[in-house]
């Protein structure tokens, strides 16, 4: 919330929303040595409209070995009246940012970032192989552990999982 009004103010986070946000914060952050609660009716209150840059991202799943991108949704998708209202469910609804995070937002290309990732994958995948980099790593991790005194910590190790 104190990013949403940061970014849609023009005086940022020294904006009185901000201010007061901050102030709640710490109030609420102190409240198990002070005692002191915070009156959730001085929260001020948005649109819950968000900057682009807060999206998710794009959905990304892999099709036949390849990282596939879908677009962004924002705000023209249709919903119907209960689910506008529900704030547990309503579709987020984002907005153009023009300040730094915004801009930069939109200056990465991720398509291009996902195809350059697989490429190196696909490359790294060659030069190791899948089954041999696993070995390798294996055998380094038995090497290096060899003189490590661990059997007697095992019961410790156990009590501590189950706690």
């Amino acid at each position: 919330m104190h990013l949403q009004f940061a970014d849609r103010q023009k005086e940022g986070v020294f904006h009185t929303d901000c201010l007061k946000l901050a102030e709640l914060a710490s109030t609420a952050v102190d409240f198990s040595k002070t005692g002191i609660a915070i009156n959730i009716q001085e929260i001020p209150k948005y649109d819950h409209t968000k900057p682009d840059f807060m999206a998710p991202g794009p959905r990304v799943w892999i099709d036949n070995g390849k990282a596939v991108v879908a677009e962004r949704e924002f705000a023209n998708d249709e919903e119907d009246v209960v689910t506008a209202l529900d704030e547990e469910i309503r579709k987020p609804r984002y907005y153009e940012s023009n300040k730094a995070l915004g801009v930069l937002f939109r200056d990465i290309d991720e398509r291009q970032f996902l195809d350059e990732v697989e490429v190196f994958s696909r490359q790294r995948a060659n030069d190791y192989g899948s089954g041999n980099l696993m070995r390798r790593l294996l055998a380094y991790v038995k090497k290096e552990a060899m003189h490590v005194q661990w059997e007697e910590y095992r019961p410790l190790a156990r009590e501590l999982r189950e706690t």
